[in-house]
C-alpha cells in the first residue's frame, strides 16, 4: 500500500492561502475605520469621563399645578379627561370622566453637570392662551439657587433652592403634588436630600423627561491642543464634538472632528472639519461632509457644530470625503486625539 501523501486534494499548500481573508488595502481599510469613527470602544471610553450637556426639546399636557409658586407661573389653559371606575357591587363598575385643570406647554432647555455642580436653562412656552413665558435658569455666582422668571416681566422672578427645582421639574413631568411632597419627605428621612444628591436626580429626571416626552439630545465636547505643531508659531488644535439624538423614531449620532491651525500674525485660522451622521440602530452612515475653511479677524473660538448646522463663514472649500488623502487626514488627527 502507497503512502498516503500529505498534499491531497483536501489539503493543498495553497488552501490556506486562499481561505485566509487577506489584509484589506490601504483605501478599504481606511473606508472600515472611517465607517466605525463614532463608535470605536477608545473614544467611547474617553467619553464617559466628560461632562455631558442634556438638550430636550418637548410638547406635553400635564395635570394642573397645586402650589401657588408653580400655579403663578404656569397657570391652567387647558382641561384633559381624567377617567375612573366606581365599584357598584361585586360584579358592576360605573366608568365616570371628570376634567382636570391641566397645562399645555412646550419646553426647550439644557441642562449640564459637572464636578457635582448643576447648570440648567430651560424656557417654558404655554401651547394654548396668552400667559407669559417662564425661564429656569442658574446662578452662576451662587450654589444651590436657581431662578424662575417670566420673560415679559423682569421683576417677576423667584429664587429657588434645589429642591424647589426638582419638585417643579417632577411636576412639569407629570408628576401629582402630593407625590412630590411624599418623595421628599423619604428622601429627608434617608439622608439623600442634600443638594447635590437632588441634582444628580434633576439631570436623570431632565433626561426622562426628554426621552418620554419628545426629543432628547446628549452633547459631549473634547479639545485637544496639538504638542508638537508643524509650526510652533502656529498653535494647532484638535476638537470633537459627539451628539446623540434620541426621538421617537430614531436615534442618531453626530460626530464633528475639527483640526484648526490658529494663525495670529496673520489674524487668521484654517481648519478642516468632518462631519459624520450615523443612525445607531444598525450604524450606518447616513451622511459625511468635509470642508476646508479659511477665517480672517478670528478673536473668539466657536463651537465646532455651528459650522456645520449654519453655513461656514470664511472661504470655504468642499473635500472630496472618499478620497484616501483626505481620509488618512482625518484618521490621524482622531488617533491623535483619542491617544493623547
Amino acid at each position: 500500500m502507497e503512502p498516503r501523501s500529505p498534499f491531497n486534494d483536501d489539503n493543498l499548500p495553497t488552501d490556506k492561502l486562499t481561505s485566509d481573508r487577506l489584509p484589506p488595502d490601504l483605501e478599504d481599510d481606511q473606508a472600515e475605520y472611517f465607517a466605525d469613527m463614532a463608535f470605536d470602544e477608545r473614544l467611547t471610553n474617553i467619553l464617559e469621563l466628560i461632562p455631558t450637556a442634556t438638550t430636550i426639546d418637548i410638547t406635553h399636557t400635564t395635570t394642573g399645578f397645586d402650589d401657588i409658586l408653580t400655579k403663578h407661573y404656569f397657570p391652567t389653559n387647558t382641561f384633559r379627561e381624567n377617567t375612573h371606575h366606581l365599584a357598584l357591587s361585586d360584579d358592576e363598575l360605573e366608568t365616570i370622566t371628570e376634567l382636570d385643570e391641566a397645562y399645555s406647554f412646550r419646553m426647550y432647555g439644557v441642562v449640564e453637570e459637572e464636578s457635582g455642580t448643576l447648570s440648567i436653562n430651560a424656557r417654558i412656552d404655554p401651547e394654548i392662551g396668552n400667559a407669559s413665558s417662564v425661564k429656569i435658569k442658574t446662578d452662576p455666582t451662587t450654589p444651590d439657587c436657581f431662578y424662575v422668571q417670566k420673560v415679559d416681566d423682569e421683576f417677576d422672578f423667584t429664587i429657588i433652592n434645589t429642591k424647589e427645582l426638582f419638585s417643579i421639574l417632577c411636576q412639569i413631568a407629570g408628576a401629582d403634588k402630593r407625590d412630590v411632597d411624599q418623595l421628599m419627605v423619604r428622601l429627608n428621612q434617608s439622608g439623600f436630600d442634600s443638594p447635590q444628591l437632588l441634582q444628580t436626580n434633576i439631570y436623570e429626571l431632565w433626561t426622562q423627561i426628554g426621552e418620554t416626552h419628545g426629543k432628547r439630545s446628549t452633547v459631549r465636547e473634547i479639545a485637544y491642543p496639538v504638542e508638537h505643531p508643524q509650526d510652533p508659531h502656529f498653535p494647532e488644535t484638535i476638537n470633537l464634538r459627539y451628539e446623540e439624538t434620541e426621538d421617537p423614531d430614531i436615534t442618531l449620532i453626530k460626530l464633528f472632528l475639527e483640526h484648526s491651525v490658529d494663525m495670529p500674525d496673520l489674524d487668521a485660522k484654517e481648519s478642516h472639519l468632518l462631519s459624520l451622521i450615523f443612525e445607531q440602530a444598525n450604524h450606518k452612515s447616513t451622511h459625511k461632509q468635509a470642508e476646508k475653511v479659511i477665517e480672517s479677524g478670528v478673536t473668539t473660538p466657536r463651537l465646532i457644530s455651528s459650522r456645520f448646522e449654519k453655513k461656514s463663514k470664511g472661504r470655504v472649500t468642499q473635500l472630496d470625503i472618499n478620497d484616501s488623502t483626505v481620509k488618512a487626514l482625518f484618521i490621524n488627527w482622531f488617533d491623535q486625539l483619542i491617544s493623547s
